[in-house]
This record gives C-alpha cells, structure tokens and sequence, in this order.
C-alpha cells in the first residue's frame, strides 16, 4: 500500500477490509486519532469503532494518545496487498505512477 492507494480510495466507496487497512497503514509508524481520521478519510465516531475493533483483535496497538500497528496487523497489511495483487492486478496498476 502506498500514499496513492490511499488517495485513490477516497474517491471510491471502500470496503471495511479497505478502512482497516488503510487505518494499519496510517498507524504503522505511530500516529494519533486526529492523523488517523484525516489521513484514512474517516470521522471521529467511524475511526473509534475501527479503533476498538482492530485493537480487539491484536492488530493495532494504543500507548497514550499513540496508536500503532502491531506485527500481526503489519502481517495483516502485507497479505492484503498480496491479495489485491492476485484479485485486482488493474486496480493495483492504476493508482501506481
């Protein structure tokens, strides 16, 4: 995944898999609520169920007002872009310069 998925997909009516990984995306490094919400394209009420939901599950992580991907939802983002290779290899090629 890369910035210009991202940007391509806020034209575009997106998955929930879609959110997420763009969500793990987003907090791979480390980032707030406020960074997340604006740079997955969510509002606040939409981004804290994701939140909750991911960190249930052991894929995103909170220390503080930080929140970061874990390893596994790293795995996570890894494989679903191996299957979005494999599914929708013309969708791959279009948002790549």
């Amino acid at each position: 995944m890369n910035e210009g998925d991202h940007q391509s997909k806020s034209r575009e009516q997106r998955s929930k898999l879609d959110i997420m990984a763009d969500i793990l995306f987003v907090a791979r490094n480390g980032a707030n609520k406020t960074e997340i919400v604006y740079k997955a394209n969510l509002n606040f009420t939409r981004v804290r169920n994701y939140l909750t939901y991911l960190e249930t599950r052991g894929l995103l992580e909170r220390s503080g007002p930080v929140y970061q991907s874990t390893a596994k939802g790293k795995e996570f983002l890894r494989e679903y872009q191996q299957m979005k290779k494999i599914l929708l290899p013309e969708q791959i090629k279009m948002v790549r310069p």
